[in-house]
Order: C-alpha cells, then sequence, then structure tokens
C-alpha cells in the first residue's frame, strides 16, 4: 500500500513538473514573441524617421530651388528697371536738345524777320509795333524757358523719394504697405499720382481707403483706413473673414472668437477670395443681418447670437451656442416681437437643448419651442 502511494506520489509530481516546463516554454516563448514585436516596431520606427527626414531634405532643396528663382526674378527685375530709368533719360535728353534747336531756329526765324522788316523802313509806327511784337516774344521765350527749368528742377534726384511714412494702419504692416508702393530710391516725388498710388495699396483686401502727401523735398506720407472684420462665412473647414460693406478680407483656418458665423450664402465658392465682394443676393441679406442684431441689442440678445443663417425664401435663422437653441425668425419683419418672445422662451427653458420657432404670423399663432429629442 505505501508502495502504491508512494508511485502515485511520484507521478503528481512528474506531471507538476512537466506541467510548470510547459509554461516555463510557453512564457519563454511568448517573452520571444515580444521581443520580436519590439524590434518590429523599432524597425518601423527607424524605417518612418528615415522617410520624415527624407522629406524635410527634399522640402529644403525646394524651398531653396523657389527662393533661387525668386532671387532670379529680382534680378530681372530690377536690370528691367535701369533699362527703364536708363530709357527715360535718353528720352528726356533727347527732348531737351530738341527742344534747344528749336529755340535757336525761332530766335533765328525772328531775328531774320526783324531786320527784314527794319530794312523796308515802313515808319515810327511800325516801328514800333515791330519793337512790341519782339518784346511780347522775348516775355514768350523767358516764359518757356522758366518752365522747362522748372521741370527739370522738379524732376531732379533732389526730389527722389527717400523716406515713407505710414499713419492708420494696424492689420497691415507699414512694411507690406511700402512694398505695394512699388518705388525705390529713384521714383521721382512728382512722378507718381495719387490715384495710382491708391490704387496700388488697395490691393490689399484690409486697406479701404487711401490718403496720400508729399512732404518736400523727398519724403511721401500715407494715411490709410483700414477695413475691420465683422462676420465670418462658414468656407468648408475653413472661415472667410468679411467687412460691414461685404468684402471678403481673408480666408482663416480657425474661427475669430467674438465674430458671428454666416451659413447659408450664395456666393459662389470660386468666388471667395480676398479682396472680391459678396454676390448682390448675399449683400441684401447682409443689410437684413445688420438689422437683426441691431433689434437684438435692445433685448440683450446680440452678444448670445454665434450664428446666422440665410434660408430660402429670404427666411432667417439664427443659433445661440451658449444655450444650444436654434431660433427660427422667418423673414425680416416683426422682429420685435419675435425676439421679445425669443427673450421669454429663453429665460424659462434654460438648460434645455432645442429650437425656438417664432417664425409665423404672431396675432394668429403663438411661438413655441421644441425640445430636442
Amino acid at each position: 500500500m505505501q508502495k502504491q502511494n508512494f508511485k502515485k506520489d511520484k507521478n503528481i509530481k512528474k506531471q507538476k513538473i512537466r506541467a510548470q516546463n510547459v509554461k516555463a516554454k510557453e512564457i519563454e516563448k511568448n517573452r520571444e514573441k515580444q521581443e520580436n514585436r519590439k524590434k518590429e516596431i523599432e524597425k518601423a520606427k527607424r524605417k518612418l524617421e528615415k522617410r520624415r527626414q527624407d522629406y524635410e531634405k527634399n522640402q529644403a532643396k525646394k524651398r531653396k530651388e523657389i527662393l533661387k528663382a525668386k532671387r532670379k526674378q529680382e534680378k530681372r527685375r530690377e536690370e528691367f528697371e535701369r533699362n527703364q530709368e536708363k530709357n527715360r533719360k535718353q528720352i528726356l535728353k533727347a527732348q531737351e536738345k530738341k527742344r534747344k534747336q528749336e529755340i535757336k531756329k525761332i530766335q533765328k526765324y525772328q531775328k531774320q524777320r526783324r531786320e527784314k522788316e527794319l530794312k523796308q523802313n515802313i515808319g515810327n509806327k511800325d516801328i514800333k509795333k515791330i519793337q512790341r511784337r519782339n518784346k511780347i516774344i522775348h516775355r514768350f521765350l523767358a516764359l518757356c524757358f522758366f518752365i522747362v527749368a522748372m521741370v527739370l528742377f522738379l524732376l531732379s534726384p533732389v526730389f527722389n523719394i527717400k523716406n515713407v511714412e505710414v499713419f492708420g494702419n494696424n492689420k497691415v504692416s507699414s512694411d507690406t504697405i511700402v512694398s505695394l508702393l512699388q518705388i525705390d530710391n529713384n521714383t521721382n516725388l512728382f512722378k507718381l499720382s495719387y490715384k495710382e498710388i491708391g490704387n496700388r495699396v488697395k490691393q490689399n483686401s484690409y486697406i479701404k481707403s487711401v490718403k496720400v502727401n508729399r512732404i518736400l523735398p523727398s519724403g511721401l506720407k500715407i494715411t490709410v483706413t483700414e477695413r475691420e472684420p465683422s462676420f465670418q462665412l462658414e468656407f468648408g473647414s475653413s472661415f472667410a473673414l468679411i467687412d460691414d460693406e461685404g468684402y471678403i478680407l481673408e480666408i482663416v483656418k480657425e474661427p475669430m472668437q467674438g465674430i458671428i458665423k454666416i451659413r447659408g450664402y450664395q456666393t459662389s465658392e470660386e468666388m471667395i477670395i480676398a479682396g472680391n465682394r459678396l454676390c448682390d443676393a448675399d449683400l441684401e441679406r447682409l443689410d437684413d443681418t445688420y438689422k437683426i442684431i441691431s433689434v437684438a441689442k435692445n433685448y440683450d440678445l446680440s452678444n448670445l447670437i454665434t450664428t446666422v443663417i440665410f434660408e430660402d425664401n429670404n427666411e432667417y435663422s439664427i443659433y445661440i451656442e451658449t444655450e444650444k437653441k436654434t431660433v427660427h425668425l422667418g423673414k425680416n419683419e416683426a422682429l420685435e416681437t419675435k425676439l421679445l418672445y425669443t427673450k421669454e422662451i429663453l429665460s424659462r427653458t434654460t438648460g434645455e437643448e432645442g429650437e425656438i420657432f417664432v417664425n409665423m404670423n404672431l396675432n394668429e399663432k403663438n411661438p413655441y419651442f421644441r425640445l430636442k429629442t
């Protein structure tokens, strides 16, 4: 009996040892799998890092090529401007030479004519007339000479622009405005027209108006009025900032805080470009939007409005993000009554998400709130 028990215990021990060995092998196998997996992850990371480095090298190479092309283009532009300036000087020189030749011809002709008339000895009265006429001619020639001298003086390097002062700009830097002028130290102060300067500066969508003053002898004063963003259009995953006149100022990726969004506009996507203006239909609706916000201020609701929605049939809705509520206003009429009802419904549905309907004839139906399900 004892021998049987001893054999049984011995078999149990062998089975335990065998099970432990199997378990140890499985643990070792799992550990090797984990090690292999870590190696594969490290290999993938190294491969990804190499791709990233190759991409950065390619980008740096492209930037260098673009910079090189820009420098080459700038060099060509400078060479072109030098040639233009050289041609202008040659033209002015030729004109001055031609003017002098014409003056000499006139003087010679007048002298010959005067001598001829004097030789005819036609009397004292005629001689006095000739003398008066000669005086007039001399004065005229002197005036022409003075005018030419003044023009040449004004076009001299003394009046080349050396200093440009910019005032009234907050969003657009002074350097950007000066670059839009397209002038250099060889640009004469009197060769630039105010209209041309204004049109150049207005190429920036934020510039609304430009006032130009010359500061003698070589200064230029630019005073600008900038446009301010009043609304923002939801433009795909971006936002288009517009001013109070419907001009598109710029496209940004993140919404600007504190500015009301507009949805449902009709202006086509290809026309959403900085400097363009909204279509006529959207401009009319923009006027209606100002009326809605103006009335909302009377009821302390304007600060709550986050989005204005243009709907069909010239109807409007507004979205209040803090309350998670959409207010259906309908057409742009009886706004004071509609917004008064809106304020009352908001006060008794605080914290409830849903829709407020005031887009009906309030003499026949009552506005109501529909809870979001």
